[in-house]
């Protein structure tokens, strides 16, 4: 990757050097190559104030969030949230920008997607090709920082040990950098593709289920660690994962269905859609579609991506999830409901 041109983007205040008052800074990198890391260190560079010495701040790869890539965690991680000179820790990520020309208020056509994939998470040869190219559609986002101290404080809320401790702390530590990561780039791209992270960790995470299930095996007479277990498997079978690039091919593809035979423009009330979008700020909103017909449902995910609003997640019947279908389906927000579980009293506990 020697000799590549690096990104230059304006150091804006969204963009600027975190200010510390006079803690060290520690930047979590989240980057999925090699060339983004070295992005990233760059701008760390760049950026740093003059009065800003080599021993006031360092750099901490975590686990790459795009697309889940597998990554073990770095033992530096572990080993700063162990220090006790309390550091703020400022996490960093390389986003990928779609073309200009791109009219990104309208469905992506289907043969552009397909054939050259998502522009906003771009293979390793891809990313070179782009930032040769358009260096422009390179930019670094630069989360919300948050001292080590809070962010041990929200673990420990969130049910983890004694503050004392650091075992499941760097895990967590990473999971709130992607989520502050998410939130920043959302900045960027818009609600449209705000998707819901980490959830089965979320969820076995949270006292009250690992409680409920600590319950439930003493009940069944069972080992809580194979409840426990049985209870990730339902989880991962329930749970969707919504996909950016799925969510741009699914309203395309909806679109299309739609205007087969009805008229191009979608009529209904855009006040009262506004209105639900600053009410979702704030609560979950449970949509109750009148299923009519099988576009029902369809045409209200592709109001809301017409509107700039994250997509919804559907239920759908276990009956669906089967290959490749039921991964597609997966990524475009339905989750999956087995027909009949009654005397699975672990199923019971997950739904």
């Amino acid at each position: 990757m020697a000799g590549l041109p690096s990104p230059s983007p304006p150091l804006d205040n969204a963009q600027r050097w975190p200010p510390a008052d006079g803690r060290r800074v520690v930047f979590l990198l989240d980057a999925s190559s090699g060339l983004e890391r070295r992005l990233l260190e760059e701008w760390v560079a760049r950026a740093r104030p003059d009065g800003v010495t080599p021993a006031g701040y360092d750099t901490v790869p975590i686990p790459p969030s795009r697309r889940r890539r597998a990554g073990r965690l770095d033992s530096r991680l572990e080993a700063t949230l162990a220090t006790g000179d309390d550091p703020l820790l400022a996490p960093l990520r390389v986003a990928w920008l779609p073309p200009k020309k791109r009219d990104e208020t309208r469905a992506a056509r289907l043969t552009r997607l397909l054939s050259v994939g998502d522009p906003r998470d771009p293979g390793r040869l891809r990313q070179a090709q782009v930032l040769r190219r358009h260096p422009d559609r390179c930019r670094v986002v630069v989360a919300e920082p948050a001292p080590a101290s809070e962010l041990r404080e929200r673990w420990r809320r969130a049910g983890g040990t004694d503050v004392g401790q650091t075992a499941g702390l760097p895990e967590f530590v990473a999971r709130q950098a992607a989520l502050a990561l998410d939130r920043a780039e959302r900045r960027l791209r818009g609600a449209r593709y705000k998707v819901p992270r980490f959830v089965q960790e979320e969820i076995v995470a949270r006292p009250a289920f690992r409680g409920a299930v600590t319950r439930l095996a003493r009940s069944l007479g069972r080992d809580e660690a194979s409840v426990t277990r049985e209870a990730r498997r339902y989880l991962r079978e329930i749970a969707a994962s919504h996909s950016p690039r799925l969510i741009h091919l699914a309203a395309n593809l909806i679109r299309y269905m739609y205007t087969r035979g009805y008229a191009e423009t979608l009529h209904y009330d855009r006040e009262h859609l506004a209105a639900l979008a600053a009410l979702g700020q704030r609560h979950p909103l449970v949509f109750l579609p009148s299923h009519k017909s099988n576009l029902d449902s369809l045409v209200l995910k592709y109001a809301l991506y017409e509107n700039g609003m994250p997509p919804n997640h559907t239920a759908g019947g276990i009956n669906m999830n089967f290959f490749p279908m039921g991964a597609l389906l997966r990524r475009t927000g339905i989750f999956f409901i087995r027909r009949s579980f009654k005397d699975n009293e672990v199923y019971k506990l997950v739904l």
